[in-house]
């Protein structure tokens, strides 16, 4: 990609009173605002986001989760044998369809217990078909009061959304636990790095145990936490029996702090709460029909844009992880006019395109400073300048996280990048 070309133009000043992720994420061109709680994302936001979900598709995969796509439309017979359908209605949280245009009413769905329910009842017939757990990425739609804080909280938003069946309740536990140890590696390999699981309330979705998994943020965490200062406990204060300072009572040493924090996950033990009400039976071993045992995992994906930047930003710009950046490596030229400089830029640039690295090559005839200040801006792991010593074949790559230089010669620089590039 040439900067020339590059959609849309990045920005000194946002106005507003943004926070500090938000107003990045808007100078760099990644998302624009069309109505309150309704964004756009623009090429660099979408390819985080892609990137995002790669990473969640493929970690789900690896402890056998499968991968669906179901219906956003849904009937509103599904939501009404749930018994949820009028508690959205009566909520206003479930944008639905008018009655006369249809020969029933749809709405779009928020969550999707009823629909995996539906599909999965009539598919398994016996004790051999569980367990399974399915798993979709896609656009969710709730009509939020105050919709606010840029991709926090917003009317139409991307989820990867999972939900496992088992035969009993000890299955329905494991499959849990398992998706639970799985979160925080996911948020690891996403940038996530200041996290807590937290005891939660279920809400609407219902079952009984959940836990919340919150981006530590002081500066906007809506969601107020107790957390232990010794092991990993914490409540949201919802749920939490304890104030601050008092003795934390799993590991009995640490007392109890205040924090706040973003969440970016939910996992909920569902029991029989939707098998019951969808009918999704089996027959066991004495060929018995059961119910079966149901959990749901949610993460919010379009959110995690912005929690990401919020955890890997510092006074010039966004610092993107390796594992999202929406570019892997930025050439920058210091004079684009000078005629060395500019070959030397186009010669790596093309190498790079043909080992897949992800570049970007600021192709414009602006000042040194100016491509400087949007490098920092857009937040590219590695910043390769090519400046007087190009006639000498020798660049400058720079890492953006930590600042540390290195002077390669230009045989060497797209090896350097593949051995550092994300797997």
């Amino acid at each position: 990609m040439q900067m020339s070309n590059r959609f849309p133009r990045t920005r000194r000043d946002v106005g507003g009173d943004l926070t500090r992720a938000h107003a990045l994420l808007v100078q760099a061109g990644l998302i624009r605002q069309v109505s309150p709680g309704i964004w756009t994302l623009l090429p660099d936001g979408w390819k985080v986001l892609r990137n995002i979900h790669q990473i969640v598709f493929d970690m789900m995969e690896s402890v056998g989760v499968q991968n669906v796509q179901l219906p956003i439309l849904q009937s509103c017979d599904l939501w009404e044998q749930s018994g949820r359908w009028q508690k959205y209605i009566d909520t206003k949280t479930m944008f639905t369809t008018s009655e006369y245009h249809y020969d029933a009413e749809y709405g779009l769905a928020p969550t999707a217990e009823e629909v995996v329910s539906f599909t999965v009842a009539g598919e398994i017939e016996s004790w051999r078909d569980l367990p399974v757990i399915l798993h979709q990425i896609g656009p969710k739609f709730r009509d939020e009061i105050r919709p606010r804080l840029g991709l926090l909280r917003g009317r139409e938003f991307y989820m990867s959304d999972a939900y496992s069946f088992d035969r009993d309740e000890e299955g329905m536990r494991a499959s849990y636990q398992k998706m639970k140890e799985l979160y925080p590696r996911i948020y690891e390999r996403l940038g996530i790095h200041k996290l807590q699981a937290v005891e939660a309330s279920s809400g609407d979705i219902g079952g009984k145990g959940s836990v919340e998994f919150m981006a530590l943020n002081e500066e906007v965490g809506e969601d107020l936490l107790m957390a232990c200062d010794e092991c990993s406990y914490g409540a949201n204060t919802e749920v939490s029996a304890g104030n601050v300072g008092d003795v934390c009572h799993e590991c009995k040493i640490g007392t109890f702090k205040e924090v706040r924090g973003i969440e970016i996950g939910h996992v909920f033990q569902l029991q029989q709460t939707y098998s019951k009400s969808m009918r999704v039976t089996f027959r066991d071993e004495n060929d018995t029909e059961q119910f079966a045992w149901m959990g749901c995992y949610g993460i919010g994906t379009s959110r995690l844009i912005q929690a990401i930047v919020d955890q890997n930003h510092d006074d010039d710009g966004i610092v993107w992880p390796e594992s999202v950046a929406p570019m892997f490596a930025h050439i920058v030229p210091v004079n684009w006019k000078d005629e060395t400089q500019r070959a030397l830029a186009q010669e790596l640039y093309a190498a790079c395109q043909d080992a897949n690295i992800r570049t970007m090559i600021d192709d414009r005839e602006e000042s040194a400073g100016l491509k400087f200040k949007d490098a920092d801006l857009l937040g590219y792991p590695y910043r390769i300048v090519v400046g007087r010593d190009a006639g000498k074949g020798l660049v400058e790559v720079r890492n953006r996280k930590t600042g540390d230089v290195e002077n390669l010669a230009k045989e060497h620089v797209v090896k350097w990048l593949k051995e550092r590039a994300p797997q």
